[in-house]
């Protein structure tokens, strides 16, 4: 017996498959070029929006465009996040090396590791004059001039503290700019009025100091990268 509208439907079936089949490829190669896209963007700095689902899923930092205690924010991906310490480290180089100035840092709970992403360029010698690990108030008050009454007063991790240690770091290292940090990186020392993750950052250059207070807790070693990155973004944004 012969049933032609079978085989019609058949062919008519075999057709429409591959057409859906056609969309969805398009639709994956659509979806790839999207997150390509905004990858690049998260890697070169851009400031983004998030959606509440995305921001779960996000390492906030610090786009210190707008300085204070409430900046605006870019989203980075916390497994990208070490690798875009380099970039942004990249980018204050090619700042330093514009404008022909010299950096230094006063680091407390970062612990030198600013100092050290910066001097894991290559040719850093042209602008890097130094740092001082002033984990003790004694260090900071002998090398980076911080006084003892700022001290007694407001605490080491706290906005006037970094303020002193910024000057104190250009003063010292002979510097046009420098960067301070000072916190409780965790995942022990925190209290009521400082939690651990609480870090007080400062940037300097020439006359202006801007400062941030950053305080989500992700961790010891999470606070200390972050911590670092906020700094050279500010730093970033006063050499603008």
């Amino acid at each position: 017996m012969h049933f032609p509208n079978i085989r019609k439907n058949r062919h008519m079936t075999d057709a429409t498959g591959k057409k859906i089949e056609f969309i969805l490829i398009l639709l994956a190669l659509m979806v790839l070029v999207l997150l390509s896209k905004k990858l690049e963007k998260y890697a070169s700095g851009e400031i983004v929006k998030l959606t509440e689902k995305e921001k779960k899923s996000q390492v906030i930092v610090l786009d210190a465009g707008h300085g204070g205690s409430d900046p605006g924010k870019i989203g980075v991906h916390e497994e990208k996040e070490k690798e875009i310490n380099l970039e942004i480290a990249l980018k204050v180089e090619k700042m330093l090396k514009k404008k022909k100035i010299t950096v230094s840092t006063a680091e407390s709970c970062t612990g030198g590791s600013i100092a050290a992403r910066l001097t894991s360029i290559a040719g850093s010698s042209e602008y890097f004059n130094g740092s001082i690990v002033a984990y003790s108030n004694e260090v900071k008050m002998n090398l980076l001039y911080v006084s003892p009454e700022t001290l007694e007063r407001h605490g080491a991790v706290s906005e006037e503290t970094v303020i002193e240690m910024v000057k104190g770091a250009m003063k010292a290292l002979k510097t046009d700019c420098a960067v301070a940090t000072s916190g409780i990186a965790g995942p022990g020392g925190g209290t009521p009025e400082k939690p651990v993750g609480t870090v007080w950052i400062a940037a300097g250059y020439k006359n202006e100091i801007r400062t941030y207070k950053q305080e989500t807790n992700r961790g010891r070693s999470m606070n200390i990268e972050r911590a670092g990155n906020n700094a050279l973004l500010i730093l970033r944004d006063l050499l603008k």
